[in-house]
């Protein structure tokens, strides 16, 4: 699990409403001045995220809690939001370019075309599976204890 630490802000019924720092390791990072993450980690600092989270705990506004996130949630979202437009943008542009050479037709524009349409897919598909309701029960943030 990933944990943060995290206030929380409100009740909302059964869940609570926290706000959590974001986090970088950029500091410790040797590759800090040439790393475009850490650029924009300058760019933006103290960044905050506010989540709603179920409520075990029986926690109040003001307390100070540990929300974590399941490692294999970060590494399942991470492949939908990158990995499967990238695939349908590879896909796609090499599904046109065989169709330009089967048609013998000269240039990119069937490639870039297949490539633009392959992304367009990709990005369907990251956004239907991230619609899913079991998807997305298991891609929540838990509470696990108090701070």
């Amino acid at each position: 699990m990933i944990e943060q630490q995290a206030t929380v802000m409100a009740r909302d019924g059964d869940h609570v409403w926290v706000e959590a720092h974001r986090q970088s390791t950029c500091s410790g990072c040797a590759a800090q001045s040439g790393c475009g993450t850490g650029a924009l980690g300058r760019w933006l600092p103290g960044a905050v995220t506010r989540l709603r989270v179920a409520d075990p705990l029986g926690v109040r506004p003001g307390e100070q809690v540990v929300i974590a996130v399941a490692e294999g949630a970060v590494l399942r979202g991470s492949v939908m939001v990158y990995l499967v437009p990238l695939l349908g943008l590879l896909g796609g542009a090499l599904a046109g370019e065989q169709l330009s050479a089967w048609l013998s037709h000269t240039g990119d524009v069937l490639a870039l075309m297949g490539g633009v349409s392959g992304l367009l897919l990709g990005f369907a598909l990251a956004r239907r599976v991230g619609a899913d309701r079991g998807h997305r029960h298991r891609m929540q943030p838990v509470l696990v204890r108090r701070c």
